[in-house]
Formats: structure tokens, sequence, C-alpha cells
């Protein structure tokens, strides 16, 4: 297994912006990272991998990322309260891998590339219905 490390992950800006993305928990099973925007740690986002399953047939790996959007903190009250502030919603994506144990390192390179590069590519196929929602098949 490789080392444990921190991520450098690019984020979606027009410009992008690395974020790195350091190690906050790690057992057998599962790695997570958050990355420090300075928002509360509900506020922050994380990233994680997790094996569910390894029997002798498979192994299920499990690729999770979320990004919370924090609340607009609006001004002060007449008492001079400002609540503090908190998530207003959750974005996650989860991209699962289920390997057979008689794939070869060759087939799992493909299916790597395939699913990782599937998500880079700019095809409307891909990009409207995570980006939109459109479906218009």
């Amino acid at each position: 297994m490789a080392a444990l490390a921190n991520l450098t992950i690019n984020d979606g800006l027009a410009t992008p912006v690395a974020r790195t993305f350091n190690i906050v928990d790690h057992n057998s099973s599962l790695v997570t990272w958050r990355y420090d925007n300075g928002a509360p740690l509900s506020g922050q986002p994380v990233a994680n991998i997790q094996k569910l399953r390894d029997d002798n047939t498979s192994r299920k790996v499990r690729w999770r990322v979320v990004t919370p959007v924090m609340e607009s903190i609006g001004s002060q009250n007449s008492q001079g309260y400002t609540a503090p502030p908190k998530v207003a919603f959750v974005n996650t994506a989860i991209g699962d891998f289920i390997i057979n144990k008689r794939a070869t390192t060759a087939q799992i390179d493909d299916l790597y590339a395939f699913f990782i590069n599937g998500l880079a590519v700019a095809q409307t196929q891909v990009t409207d219905p995570i980006k939109k929602g459109l479906f218009g098949y």
C-alpha cells in the first residue's frame, strides 16, 4: 500500500487552484482527508476512500467527496447578535469500484482510466446530467 499523504486536488474555478486536503483520520479500511477552507469543521470539504468489501471473489472500494455549502451570514440584529455560521446544504459525489479478484492490473488500470477520463472530458453526454440534471436522450 502507498504511504499515507495529504492530497492536492484542483478546484473547479475558471482558473483552478490547488487545494490541500490533510489526513484527519485513518484505519485499515478508511482514510479521510479534509480541506481547511476557514469554515467551521462542518463546512469544510472532505474526501475519503473506504474499503467496503474484500472477499474471495472481489473487493469494493468507494471514493467519496463531500462539499458543504455554508449559509450566507446576515447582519447583526438590533441587539448586536449575529447567528453563527451553519451548513446550508451538502453536495456529494461517490464512485464505487467493484474489482473481481481475477482482474489483471491492466484491466483495473483500464477501468480506472475510463472512469476518471469519462468524468474529465467536456462531453455534454457526461457533464450535462451531472452539472445541469439534463438527461434528454
